[in-house]
């Protein structure tokens, strides 16, 4: 059965000051979509990281650029690239006016989201 989300039926998050996501909630466990607006650093504090404990991600640029820095290394993001992450990995983002649509298996809960 199909299923249709239009975009003013999004669940908006302000993650900090430098990030906004727009959720579509399908309600499947196994898959999740996500447009996320990153401007500056993220997460915010110079000393955090971000890591996701359940879930894999893939990140694709939709417009912008950026670094995502990780464990093994530094991406530089630029549009129609993608880049993934594998549950667990930290990494923290450098967006500039950053637009990707980011992909998680199984779906993102913020349960799963850790800052460290």
């Amino acid at each position: 059965m199909a299923n249709f989300i239009k975009s003013n039926k999004t669940h908006v998050k302000k993650n900090s000051s430098t990030c906004e996501v727009l959720e579509y909630l399908f309600d499947q466990p196994n898959l999740g979509i996500a447009h996320a607006k990153i401007n500056g650093r993220y997460p915010t504090e110079q000393n955090k990281k971000a890591a996701n404990s359940s879930c894999d991600i893939i990140y694709f640029v939709l417009e912008g650029n950026g670094i995502v820095h990780t464990e093994s290394e530094d991406f530089k993001l630029e549009k129609h690239d993608a880049l993934f992450l594998t549950c667990g990995e930290w990494y923290w983002v450098d967006g500039n006016s950053l637009e990707i649509l980011v992909l998680s298996a199984p779906e993102w809960t913020v349960g799963q989201y850790k800052e460290i």
